[in-house]
């Protein structure tokens, strides 16, 4: 969700609560949000401490908390619809989307929980302003050119659709997006299909599953290699614990040890030339009173 309009910022940054919110008592749909923010605050904390990163639980709820129950007012008072149903569902799926701590997309039912009145092409100031159909999400998307954003549909992956340049103004194909585990945009035809498994024919890099790699010379989807395969063919189609030190696959370093590009288990601090880190936040910033 997309909530950190400017003049919010600058707003919360001034500590003008009188000036920028309402002392009326919170709406469902607010005390929602508030269920909602503590759910991604407390969810990353564990995401920020594995990456090294410092994150203050109370701080990130002032900035997502705060700042999304004005969003959520000010499309309530517009005539958008909280569904209950949906909200508690999004608060159960968030119990467990933290635990890989990826970097995907949150689940697609807490874009749904507050719907708004713009169809695709509207103007809007928040995701919550945009109409949430039954297929995809809405979200309010802003250009440089204009301080309003515009409701823009985004469908989600389905083999056959069209991706990357067939997306429009109102309008956009979430195929091969990052964090996209199961399918690729062939970009010969810019047609959506579905990565394959191991044994399948395959065209580049990402047209096979994550556990598997395209083999050029076969053309055939192969297994990821293991620490201590040969890796000759490819540096990139060693498994996800190993890295290829140009001819051979070697385990991931752990936090600590001495690096020189991507063979940690998390990333290499080119400034002291070390690992550190393990994996990523959801996403989401880590989030600090300072």
């Amino acid at each position: 969700m997309k909530l950190f309009r400017p003049a919010l910022a600058l707003c919360l940054g001034l500590l003008a609560l009188s000036a920028c919110g309402s002392d009326d008592e919170a709406s469902p749909a607010e005390d929602w949000y508030k269920r909602y923010a503590h759910a991604l605050c407390a969810g990353i904390a564990p995401c920020c401490a594995q990456n090294g990163q410092a994150h203050e639980v109370k701080a990130c709820e002032q900035l997502y908390g705060y700042l999304g129950s004005i969003a959520v007012s000010q499309a309530m008072d517009k005539g958008a619809h909280y569904d209950k149903a949906l909200g508690d569902e999004c608060l159960t799926q968030l119990s467990t989307w933290f635990d890989s701590c990826s970097t995907g997309r949150e689940p697609d039912v807490c874009g749904k929980v507050i719907s708004g009145k713009g169809g695709p092409g509207a103007a809007c100031d928040f995701d919550f302003d945009c109409a949430q159909p039954d297929v995809g999400v809405e979200k309010c998307v802003y250009s440089s050119s204009t301080d309003k954003g515009s409701c823009i549909l985004s469908l989600p992956p389905e083999e056959g659709a069209p991706c990357n340049n067939s997306s429009d103004a109102t309008t956009e194909y979430e195929c091969g997006s990052y964090g996209d585990s199961d399918y690729y945009c062939d970009s010969t035809n810019d047609i959506c299909k579905k990565k394959g498994a191991v044994g399948a024919p395959c065209e580049g890099y990402d047209s096979c599953v994550d556990s598997a790699y395209c083999d050029q010379q076969s053309k055939q989807c192969a297994a990821r290699i293991a620490v201590g395969g040969d890796c000759s063919s490819g540096s990139s189609n060693c498994a996800d614990d190993a890295y290829c030190d140009g001819a051979t696959c070697q385990a991931r370093k752990a936090a600590g040890e001495a690096c020189t590009g991507s063979e940690c288990l998390g990333y290499c601090d080119t400034a002291t030339s070390t690992c550190t880190g393990i994996g990523g936040s959801g996403g989401f910033l880590c989030v600090t009173s300072s």
